[in-house]
């Protein structure tokens, strides 16, 4: 698996953007021996790639597990507050969600993370 640098502090967030990033791939795949016929859904089927977008998900879900379990060295509380509510059960790594009112602040990686606003409805 290739090093996809940086995906996880800049993310396009706009429809368009992401759009135009999946068309290097979709360019790309229709280059190869046998998928210049096919549709970009099946060619990446057949050659078992996931979409752009839910590598650049699970490249966050990465570094969120890295950083709660303090495998690079960054200050988690830099990035994550957890819910202190001990009335529910569950996990001891629930986070508190912030509310932002600048888009620029909900765009930032620990704020798409804790929201889950990783936009699962392109992938």
């Amino acid at each position: 698996m290739s090093k996809e640098y940086n995906t996880v502090v800049w993310t396009p967030y706009l429809k368009c953007d992401i759009h135009t990033i999946e068309n290097v791939q979709r360019r790309f795949t229709k280059r190869l021996p046998g998928c210049s016929n096919l549709t970009y859904a099946e060619c990446r089927t057949k050659l078992c790639l996931p979409s752009l977008e839910l590598r650049r998900i699970h490249n966050a879900l990465i570094m969120y597990y890295k950083i709660v379990f303090d495998i690079v060295k960054l200050e988690i509380g830099d990035f994550f507050t957890f819910n202190t509510n001990t009335s529910t059960r569950g996990h001891p790594y629930k986070l508190y969600v912030h509310h932002n009112r600048l888009n620029v602040r909900k765009q930032f990686f620990s704020c798409r993370v804790v929201n889950g606003t990783v936009y699962w409805q392109n992938v």
